[in-house]
Formats: structure tokens, sequence, C-alpha cells
């Protein structure tokens, strides 16, 4: 009977435990405010919203495109995914990627904004998306109550992502492999005569796993067998990352992407402004650039980088 008695003290008292755990969760609010803007204006529109689905939960919800589109959302479940599609408009550009504005100034800087790129899956699923404010309350009636007034009493969105079009050149994976696999992109903008470098990685999907095998060009012929692709741009070109199954083993040792998915925190070939002015100059050694990295047609004076080298126009 002691041991009866002790065993039904202890289960008593995990479920007490228990019962904190939960109900410290259910009196934690999320909130966010995303806001999508189109870069640059008049090259496609954008619609985003904090699910895929209408309000009943079951039929996809009615997409209302525009050049900026944003939503207000709070939850007490993780707010940690939105959904972003994005429509062409002007048939000289294609939908290059997206950025997060982590200067928060509303101005889309091609360089600076790089290795800030967001992963947004095909089917326009966004991972990870800005930085929501926890509200914490009592009870979740009063944290949904704290919340709502938060989110009301912002002056400005969590975050702030671009849609960015080029004329340029763009990476995707092959058709068919959509899901199994992402691209960033050394510049989301280029034009004809820029070098411009797209680096694939596998994902996992649906229980399966993948790796990169090489890249194809739009008709079809193989253009590289390393996962860093440098290319020149002709015009709208498009370079396709094709991956083959692997094991899970090799996926998580080889081929897991080491960037963060929402906000870039790891090193990437094209890191700095020189290097990027380095791959992007290579085919044109004439063209000049400022120390951010930004094409200049006519410099004043001071430090511009021409052929990779810095020099000082007086």
């Amino acid at each position: 009977m002691k041991q009866t008695f002790t065993f039904k003290r202890i289960f008593a008292a995990a479920l007490f435990l228990l019962a904190g755990v939960s109900q410290t969760f259910a009196n934690e609010d999320e909130i966010i405010w995303l806001k999508a803007t189109v870069y640059p204006t008049g090259a496609g529109k954008v619609y985003t919203n904090w699910s895929n689905k209408d309000n009943t939960g079951e039929n996809p919800i009615v997409k209302e495109f525009a050049e900026t589109s944003e939503f207000k959302h709070y939850t007490n479940g993780a707010i940690s995914t939105a959904y972003i599609w994005s429509q062409l408009d002007d048939t000289n550009y294609q939908l290059a990627g997206y950025a997060r504005d982590t200067n928060k100034n509303g101005a889309f800087d091609n360089n600076t904004l790089t290795d800030f790129q967001v992963k947004v899956d095909f089917d326009g699923y966004f991972k990870g998306v800005g930085y929501p404010e926890v509200i914490k309350g009592n009870s979740s009636t009063e944290a949904d109550e704290l919340a709502k007034e938060a989110l009301d009493a912002k002056t400005e969105p969590s975050d702030l992502v671009f849609a960015v079009f080029t004329k340029g050149a763009v990476a995707k994976m092959k058709e068919g492999q959509e899901n199994f696999g992402h691209i960033w992109n050394s510049n989301l903008i280029s034009e004809a005569g820029d070098k411009i470098q797209f680096l694939a990685y596998s994902d996992s999907y649906q229980g399966k796993y993948y790796k990169f095998d090489h890249w194809e060009n739009a008709a079809g012929q193989t253009v590289g067998t390393d996962r860093l692709l440098t290319v020149t741009v002709t015009g709208k070109d498009v370079y396709y990352a094709v991956v083959t199954e692997t094991t899970k083993e090799d996926y998580q040792t080889n081929e897991k992407d080491p960037h963060v998915s929402d906000s870039q925190s790891g090193t990437f070939p094209w890191d700095t402004a020189i290097q990027s002015v380095n791959a992007n100059n290579a085919a044109a050694s004439s063209a000049i650039y400022d120390l951010q990295g930004r094409r200049v047609a006519q410099p004043g004076k001071g430090l511009f980088i021409q052929n990779g080298k810095i020099f000082v126009n007086k």
C-alpha cells in the first residue's frame, strides 16, 4: 500500500507540473506585423498572409496581389511561419528572390541585404518570420487582450521583406524538384555583363533526403557540378539546380544548409563588398563601384573600386 500511495503522489505531482507548464504556454501570445514590398516598383506584385487557408481552415485563400501587402496577427502559438506569393507584371523581369530589410529603412539595397535573403518554399511557405514580440498575461484571455492592444499600438512593421525582381539571371530548382532544395544569390539584381554566383542546397522533404548533383542551363545542358555556380549574365538567363535522393546521414553531414533560413548569420563566398565586386565585375572591368558595391556611372571625389581594386578619384 505504501508503494502504491507513493506512486500516486508522484503521479499527481507530475500532472500538477504538467498543468503548470501548459498554463505557462497558454499565457503567452506572440504578435507580428509583416509587410512585403515589391522592388523595383512596377515589376510585379506580392501577397502575404499568416496562412494559406481561409478562415474555415479548409479552402485556399483568395490572394489580393499589390505592390505592398501586409498583415497583423497575434496567436498563443509560436508565429514561425507566414506565406508570401508574387506575380510578374512586367515581362522584362523575373523573380530573383526575397530579402529582409534588416536596416528597417524601407529601402532595398542589393549589396547590404544580399546576406539576408530569406528562404521561401516553392508553394509560398515562408519559414521563420521576423522577430515576433512575446506578450504574457495571467490567463490566456488576458494574454489575447494584451496582445491585441500591443499590436494596435505598433507604429511600424515587425518585419519588412522585399520581393525582388531582376532583368538579369536567376536560379531555380529543377522542375519537379521545387521542394527538394533552395538557392542563394550573390546579387538579387543583375544585368548583362555582370558575373553572378548561385549557391544551391538540398532539403529533406516528406521523409526523404536529397543531395545536390549538378547545374543545368535552360537548354538542359550541364554547366557545373559544384554547388557554387559562377556565370556571366547575358540577359534573362535561368539556371536549374538538380538534386538526387540520398541517405539521412549523408544529408545531415554534407548537405544540410549551414545558413540560417530567416536571418542569415552564416558566411557566404560573397561576404564582403569587395568580394562582391570581384565576383560581379570580372567580365566588365571598366565598371566602377563605390565601397558599398553599388555601380557608379559618374563617380565624384572619393574612394571607388574598379577591376577589383580600390582607387582614389580626385
